[in-house]
Formats: structure tokens, C-alpha cells, sequence
């Protein structure tokens, strides 16, 4: 008990300082996942501590429900705390990491839905629909539809294209991903919060910072920042503004003639457009797509369609996590229908006894069943539990770049519960199968 206390307190504290000290992501990260393992292995340690009120509590539904069986089932759940919890550890440690990944994943939507309801002033958006921040497609796209918006500026009022360079540009020697995009329409395209300055305010040669990096430098609107590209080359820029929502643009914005000059191999990752007041959204929309049939590999949505598209590709991801929670299950099914047929072998002489007092068959398979779906359940609440205080860490961890919203998804978690107690159901079929089939007189004869 004291040593397992001692290892989850060192755990929480690792936990703890992740989320509320201030370091570079790597130590962050570092320190999460350390606090993460540890506090696993002290939650073990404890784990049979709390097996036996935890069993009382989940199997006095059942109590209640089937009597007998379901009151034996609870006392053997109850009886080895130990094995209980052992039983329980790989489905705990599955919906651990499932339960993590899937509130960081929900929580990574939500941010990104507020992002487009609440910054994007768009109307339509035109990019690979790859969900990868590298991909794009050749700059002659953005160039042709911004010659549209000259030749028909009653269809199409502004057009701005945006580039990415992972670790681009270096400040003081230390790389940066760069966002570039058209500086002098940003305000009409996009609402990144601006809280000092403008971002056309200093033209081709302005910098827009996140605050978090601004306060960090100690530099302002006005300010001259020198920045290094590839090749050795360098140039001051001049903080044009200071913005607070770097969910699309990260924390550092160029003009994009700043790409053109020092990274004209990034290709265009995706463009926006504006229609004017009074226009004719499907006629606009049907201007621009004249354009982009030329590039088979773009698509060209609308915000809804847009929004709708970047929750499908964040449920894929999630629905690749859960085949692993498949896969974790399906091992922990086996770590439980093993304990229980040796459980039933240990106990041929108990289970003798119960059917010459009166126990039916299928009330032995019962009291079986359900010490299994109590187990399973048990392994599957401190999953749970700990995958949220996990999920909670991470999301602290991460930049708020991915992530400034908390969203727990509970009606999943709950769908994780259940599904536990559904494969601790099956985990015992063949246990309580072989329960019920044994000889009377040879099981009370056993020794």
C-alpha cells in the first residue's frame, strides 16, 4: 500500500508538473509520459486495495437482480483482490490508451469546429483534402483564381492563398514552422484575433506573432526580428502584429512573397475565397470550379462542407484507435477466461457442493458469467479513469497551436464501458460452460 501511494504521488507530481510549468514541448511531453507510466504502475500497486468495494458496488445491480448467483459472483470477485486486479490489468491498460486518445482526439475537433465557425470568414476553400499540413499543389492554381477575382470581381472579391514550411525559418538558431500567406486580404479571410498592430501594417516585409512567442522575445509592433531561411540567408522583418488564435496559422506568419524570395519550392497548401456582398453563392462557386477542374487533385468546399470534411478525417483517426481497442480487448478476453477456467478448476469442490445444495446449471453459469462481466468492469472503470486524467495532461502539453479546448466524449467512454462488460461476458462462456458440466459426486470428491 505505502509503496504503491508513493509511486502514483510521484506519478501525479510528474503529471502535474507537465500541465503547469513552463517548458520547451519536448520536457513537456517527457514529463507527461513519465508521469503517465508511473502513475499506472501506482494505480497497479493500489489496484487491489480497491477491488473489493469496487466489486461490492458493481455487483449490487446484480445482486439484486439474479439473488444468488449474482451475491456469489460479487463475493468471488471480491474474495481475491489480487487476482482480480490482475485479471483486470490488460483490459485496463487497452481502454487507457484508448480512453487518452480519444479525448485528445475529441478535444482536437472541438478546437478545430469553434476554429472555422468562429475565425474563418471564407466562403469557399480550395485544398488536396489530405490531412497532412505539407501536402499542396502547384502556386499556378491560387495565380489563376486571383486573375478570377480581377476578371470577375462581381463573382470572386478576394482570393488568398497560404503556404507552410515545417522548421522553414530559424530565430536566434532555433527552427520554426512558418505559415505564409496574401497579408494585405488577411483580415477579410480570416479572424486570427489580432490584439496589437495590423496585419498589412508593415506590407511584404511583415511578421505577424503569436502572442505566447512575442512575449517571449519581448518584442513588439515595430519591432525588427531577424530571421535565417536555408542557404545561410537572412532578413529583418518587422512585427506588423500580434494575434491570439494560432489554430490555422501557427505562431509565426509571413507574407507570402517572403515564401516566393526564400522558399519558392513550397507548393500552395490551400486557398480561400471571398464572394462580394450581393453575389450569387452558386454562381461564384461555379466561376471558381472552372478554374480547379484544370487540377483533378484539389477539391472546393464550402465552410460547411469544410467543417464537415475535417470532423470526417479527425473520426477516422479515431476509428483506427479503436481496431486497437479491438485488439486489446480480444487479449484481455483471454487473460480473463484464463483466470476463471483456473478459478473453476481451484474451485471443483466448492462447485460441487453448490449443485448437491440445490444450485441449477444455468444458475452456476450465471454466478460464473457474471463474476467475469464484474472483473472485466472493474479493469474497465480504471482504464477509463485513467485514460481522461491522461487525455487531460496531454491536452495540456500540447500547444495551443492543436488544442485549447477540453472536450470530454463521455457517451464514448461509456460505449468503451459497455463493450468491457460485453467481452468479460464472452470471456466467460467456456469457464461457465465447464462449471456447469462437472460431476456432482466427482467434484465433491476432489481434492
Amino acid at each position: 500500500l505505502q509503496v504503491g501511494s508513493a509511486v502514483t504521488a510521484v506519478g501525479i507530481a510528474a503529471l502535474t508538473m507537465g500541465m503547469t510549468v513552463e517548458m520547451s514541448t519536448v520536457s513537456i511531453l517527457t514529463a507527461v509520459g513519465a508521469g503517465a507510466f508511473t502513475t499506472f504502475m501506482g494505480v497497479y500497486l493500489l489496484s487491489p486495495v480497491i477491488a473489493r468495494p469496487v466489486a461490492s458496488l458493481l455487483g449490487w445491480p446484480i445482486q439484486r437482480l439474479y439473488r444468488i448467483p449474482g451475491r456469489l459472483a460479487t463475493d468471488n470477485a471480491r474474495r481475491s483482490p489480487r487476482r482480480t486486479a490482475a485479471t483486470a490489468a490488460a483490459l485496463t491498460i487497452g481502454l487507457a490508451l484508448v480512453s487518452l486518445a480519444a479525448v485528445v482526439s475529441d478535444s482536437m475537433k472541438a478546437t478545430f469546429v469553434r476554429t472555422i465557425e468562429e475565425s474563418i470568414e471564407a466562403d469557399l476553400f480550395v485544398y488536396t483534402g489530405a490531412f497532412n499540413p505539407a501536402a499542396g499543389f502547384s502556386t499556378e492554381l491560387g495565380e489563376d483564381l486571383t486573375a478570377l477575382s480581377v476578371d470577375r470581381p462581381d463573382l470572386v472579391e478576394t482570393v488568398m492563398t497560404y503556404r507552410f514550411a515545417m522548421g522553414g525559418m530559424s530565430i536566434d538558431g532555433s527552427y520554426k514552422d512558418v505559415s505564409g500567406a496574401d497579408l494585405d486580404v488577411l483580415a477579410d479571410h480570416m479572424n486570427i484575433m489580432v490584439t496589437e498592430g495590423h496585419p498589412d501594417g508593415e506590407g511584404r516585409d511583415g511578421l505577424l506573432l503569436h502572442v505566447d512567442p512575442a512575449t517571449d522575445m519581448a518584442v513588439t509592433v515595430g519591432d525588427q526580428v531577424t530571421v535565417g531561411f536555408p542557404g545561410g540567408r537572412s532578413t529583418d522583418l518587422t512585427v506588423a502584429a500580434v494575434f491570439e488564435d494560432s489554430t490555422i496559422m501557427g505562431n509565426w506568419v509571413v507574407d507570402v512573397d517572403v515564401f516566393d524570395r526564400f522558399l519558392p519550392t513550397a507548393p500552395d497548401a490551400f486557398v480561400s475565397v471571398v464572394f462580394p456582398d450581393g453575389a450569387s453563392a452558386a454562381d461564384s462557386r461555379s466561376a471558381v470550379e472552372v478554374v480547379t477542374d484544370e487540377y483533378p487533385q484539389v477539391r472546393v468546399e464550402d465552410r460547411t462542407e469544410f467543417k464537415e470534411t475535417q470532423e470526417a478525417q479527425l473520426d477516422q483517426l479515431l476509428s483506427i484507435i479503436q481496431v486497437f481497442l479491438g485488439l486489446s480487448l480480444f487479449i484481455a478476453v483471454l487473460g480473463i477466461t484464463n483466470t476463471l477456467a483456473l478459478s473453476v478448476y481451484e474451485r471443483t469442490r466448492e462447485l460441487g457442493l453448490l449443485r448437491a445444495i440445490g444450485m441449477t446449471r444455468r444458475q452456476l453459469r450465471r454466478m460464473v458469467r457474471w463474476e467475469a462481466v464484474i472483473i472485466a468492469l472493474f479493469g474497465g472503470l480504471l482504464g477509463v479513469g485513467m485514460g481522461v486524467l491522461f487525455g487531460l495532461a496531454v491536452i495540456a502539453a500540447i500547444p495551443e497551436t492543436f488544442v485549447d479546448i477540453v472536450s470530454i466524449p463521455y457517451s464514448s467512454l461509456l460505449g468503451y464501458l459497455v463493450v468491457s462488460g460485453l467481452f468479460g461476458m464472452l470471456a466467460a462462456i467456456l469457464p461457465a460452460r465447464r462449471a456447469a458440466r462437472l460431476n456432482v459426486l466427482d467434484a465433491i470428491s476432489y481434492e
